[in-house]
């Protein structure tokens, strides 16, 4: 049962950062001038027909192909994908000093809960093993 468990916090924490990635697009489109530039087909000074489309769908993609994989791929392999994939979101997201955009109150909201949402993914990635463990042990002693 506590294998489901865990699964299940991280797929839902996976599910959290592909809607939070959607919101955050959503802000972006929403700020003052982004139409005007969308028109001219570029987004904050990247071209919207290149690489910027495709890191929108890596942001929404990714987490929700975490999330199906969580439950599908081994433990072991899954601890270490979804350990190592939390810890690379978080830092993509994590906003960095010297950022040449000022973020709206939503935007750092919206951002402080993608940096939680994969920080908690790394910390129950890294605490499952001592939960199977610890279940196994039980389920040992229950059998003999």
């Amino acid at each position: 049962m506590r294998h489901l468990v865990w699964k299940m916090r991280i797929s839902l924490l996976w599910g959290a950062v592909a809607i939070l990635a959607i919101m955050q697009m959503i802000l972006e489109i929403a700020s003052p001038g982004a139409i005007d530039e969308l028109r001219t087909g570029s987004l904050h000074g990247m071209d919207t027909d290149g690489p910027a489309t495709i890191l929108w769908v890596l942001f929404v993609l990714v987490p929700l192909l975490m999330a199906f994989l969580t439950f599908v791929v081994p433990d072991g392999p899954s601890r270490w994908a979804n350990g190592l994939l939390g810890v690379i979101f978080a830092f993509l997201w994590f906003p960095w000093p010297g950022s040449d955009e000022a973020m709206s109150a939503g935007a750092i909201f919206v951002v402080a809960s993608v940096v939680a949402a994969n920080l908690l993914i790394v910390w129950f990635a890294w605490k499952a093993p001592t939960q199977l463990t610890v279940e196994t042990k039980h389920e040992q002693a229950l059998q003999s």
